[in-house]
């Protein structure tokens, strides 16, 4: 089944929240790569499943939270590595290259709490000298007003990222 064919026929199971997965698609298609930042469930709620299992692309998932680790280690569908550790600990540029990925990723998804931390994740990972084809980041608007959208809106602009 194809992705856009999954989407109309299964609209009860969501598993990205607002349709990452789906707008990381239609920029990149099929065979893309990713990085993921706060991988959580392997599938509830995530913004890369989809695109692993329907869509062949390959990446790499970070998460800190150790208590979805079983879940992971027992999910047939998750074949891509994750990471269980502090994403501020990881050297960004050794892990891609000792995983023998380029430093252009079609997706970057950031997702960690709290809110202040998903845009230090983001300084960090846009400085590390990768770039991304589509990036989300958890800004927490509903919570916290718009402050991290727009510093976060604001530092991308800097690297020429397109904003909206």
């Amino acid at each position: 089944m194809s992705f856009l064919n999954f989407f109309k026929t299964d609209r009860e199971n969501k598993y990205s929240q607002s349709g990452q997965d789906q707008f990381a698609y239609n920029i990149s298609g099929s065979n893309g790569l990713y990085l993921e930042i706060g991988a959580h469930h392997p599938i509830i709620n995530s913004n890369t499943f989809i695109l692993e299992k329907l869509c062949n692309w390959k990446g790499i998932s970070i998460e800190y939270d150790i208590s979805f680790k079983e879940m992971w280690d027992n999910s047939k569908d998750r074949n891509n590595k994750i990471i269980w550790e502090d994403a501020f600990n990881i050297d960004y540029t050794n892990l891609i290259k000792v995983n023998g990925f380029p430093n252009r990723f079609n997706y970057l998804s950031c997702d960690i709490e709290p809110v202040e931390n998903t845009f230090l994740i983001l300084q960090k990972i846009i400085n590390s000298n990768l770039s991304f084809d589509y990036i989300s980041f958890e800004h927490d608007k509903y919570n916290f007003g718009d402050k991290y959208e727009k510093l976060s809106e604001e530092y991308l602009k800097k690297y020429n990222y397109k904003v909206g």
